[in-house]
């Protein structure tokens, strides 16, 4: 995907091809061979040289998974290279002024001020595992017949349900209170803030200007058993019914409600999903360097 001719540019933005147009496909080509490279230099190559990535790139995201499997270092070192490649090719637009990278924005001054509410949840923690399927929730008995069915299929490959059982075996593994997370893309339909929530994790939400989007996000949370956190401009004292997000000039700012600028007409919805993803990324590193609790 490329920038529309004559979109003005003015935040976090894509970079620049060498045909003056900001690709996506041309950036997605290069962290993807960057994320490649420390691992598989032949397949990073073949990424750099895929002649069509909109239609060839699943070959190599598989390449991805694939060199992952290796082992915990390789996982590891795909994603520090993978993020850290997004990072530094990502720019921002400013008005008047020439463009510069992520690291600029760390020294911008704040355009506004804002404070979070809480959005207390209202039921009870889940008390076991369950997965949603065509409109029932599978536990105990129908979920294990339902993982024998998928393995049987093909759909899933047998460590994939042998996983899922052991989670099931073990409920208490499952509670969250206390857990924070933040969910970039909180509205996905196949995120994870309906489980998190349902088992009474503490998460920070962004996403997207949409009413309808933020209705649902808010009565998930008010139905859960967990926090769900929204950031407002300070002296609101209650989130509006639809929240939403808007990109103040420094790509920093959240607000309600109107139109969002983060992504030029015709843009698909994932392009400002990145930039919002990209704006975050000095606190992922952040997060990255710090101490991990065992995991279970």
């Amino acid at each position: 995907m490329s920038a529309l001719p004559g979109e003005p540019a003015d935040g976090v933005v894509f970079p620049l091809s060498v045909d003056g147009r900001r690709s996506t496909s041309a950036l997605g080509r290069a962290v993807v061979a960057d994320a490649l490279r420390p691992v598989e230099p032949a397949s990073a190559a073949g990424a750099e040289q895929e002649p069509n990535w909109r239609s060839g790139y699943l070959a190599h995201f598989r390449r991805l998974v694939e060199a992952g499997l290796a082992s915990n270092a390789a996982a590891l070192s795909i994603a520090q290279a993978g993020l850290g490649s997004l990072h530094d090719r990502m720019r921002v637009a400013w008005p008047a002024a020439a463009e510069t990278g992520l690291a600029a924005l760390q020294s911008v001054p704040a355009q506004a001020r804002f404070a979070t509410v809480s959005v207390p949840g209202t039921g009870q923690p889940e008390s076991g595992l369950s997965l949603p399927h065509h409109g029932e929730q599978l536990r105990d008995g129908s979920l294990a017949r339902q993982l024998d069915s998928w393995v049987t299929a093909g759909i899933i490959e047998p460590s994939c349900a042998d996983a899922v059982r052991e989670v099931a075996a073990h409920p208490e593994w499952l509670p969250l209170p206390g857990q924070t997370v933040v969910a970039l893309g909180a509205g996905a339909e196949v995120g994870p803030v309906t489980p998190l929530l349902a088992w009474g994790a503490r998460v920070a939400a962004i996403d997207l200007p949409s009413p309808q989007l933020w209705e649902r996000v808010l009565g998930l949370a008010r139905r859960g058993a967990g926090t769900l956190l929204v950031p407002v401009r300070q002296g609101a004292e209650q989130p509006p019914p639809a929240m939403t997000i808007r990109r103040l000039p420094a790509g920093r700012a959240l607000t309600w409600p109107g139109r969002s600028p983060m992504r030029p007409a015709g843009w698909p919805a994932w392009t400002a999903r990145l930039s919002l993803a990209t704006m975050s990324m000095p606190t992922a590193r952040r997060m990255w360097r710090c101490p991990r609790r065992p995991t279970r």
